[in-house]
């Protein structure tokens, strides 16, 4: 989803997991409190190159095929983004 979308148009968001409330609170404190962001990228030139930046910087990542998930701390993502 999209968090600034979210902040524009809600005045309270709640993420529910499997019939669970998980959080609940306004948008703008909730953007605040992601300490993760999961980065989905489709990469069609570069994965080896990828999957070893990840490995040398002990970056949690997930591939299969042309996918990858990587888990970056949300206040380094700027830096990170920067280095691929």
């Amino acid at each position: 989803h999209n968090m600034a979308e979210v902040e524009e148009m809600c005045d309270r968001v709640v993420f529910i997991n499997k019939g669970t409330v998980i959080a609940n609170d306004t948008p703008e404190k909730l953007a605040r409190s992601i300490q993760i962001a999961h980065i989905d990228l489709l990469v069609k030139d570069g994965m080896k190159r990828l999957i070893q930046y990840c490995d040398k910087r002990s970056i949690t990542h997930k591939a299969q095929h042309r996918s990858i998930i990587i888990d970056v701390k949300e206040k380094e993502l700027a830096n990170f983004l920067r280095g691929i």
